[in-house]
């Protein structure tokens, strides 16, 4: 794989079927959370970018490494964005984990929106994760109206060595 002073190409690591994408959606009722596991493996991800949209209240976007879990049952797949490529990803999602307490807080979001508008939260860059790690999204809804809540998640698995 080349880089230009050992930056990460991307449109080289989709071509050689090593970025993944992966989506979920949920509906949130007032002041309801959801949570989103993202279970990491022997690989090292890294996250190149990630979204979080509400169609019309605001949210409160938490993410938490290692945080104490029952882990989740409902896996969310990732597609390998080369679709010719039999490639899988060891990071693994799941839309349903439980008793979620403590961890390290690294990174929070507000999705902000207003009644008739949505709005979109976006994260462009580098989030290295440790391997064989669970992180949380802790995902509130800020209001006492029902809102529809989307993701996205882009991340590289076997980029080299950085």
């Amino acid at each position: 794989m080349s880089n230009f002073f050992q930056r990460l190409d991307t449109l080289e690591l989709s071509l050689a079927g090593k970025v993944f994408d992966m989506t979920f959606e949920s509906t949130l009722g007032s002041s309801a959370i959801v949570y989103l596991q993202i279970k990491t493996g022997a690989k090292k991800p890294i996250l190149l970018g990630y979204q979080i949209s509400s169609s019309a209240e605001p949210l409160l976007a938490e993410a938490f490494e290692s945080p104490t879990i029952t882990n989740g049952t409902t896996a969310i797949t990732a597609y390998n964005l080369k679709r010719s490529s039999a490639i899988t990803p060891t990071t693994l999602f799941y839309s349903d984990p439980t008793s979620v307490s403590g961890g390290t807080k690294i990174q929070t979001m507000v999705v902000t929106a207003g009644k008739g508008g949505g709005a979109v939260a976006t994260e462009m860059g580098a989030w290295q994760l440790n391997i064989n790690t669970s992180y949380v999204w802790k995902i509130t809804n800020l209001t006492n109206q029902t809102t529809r809540v989307a993701g996205q998640i882009q991340f590289a698995e076997d980029y080299g060595t950085f």
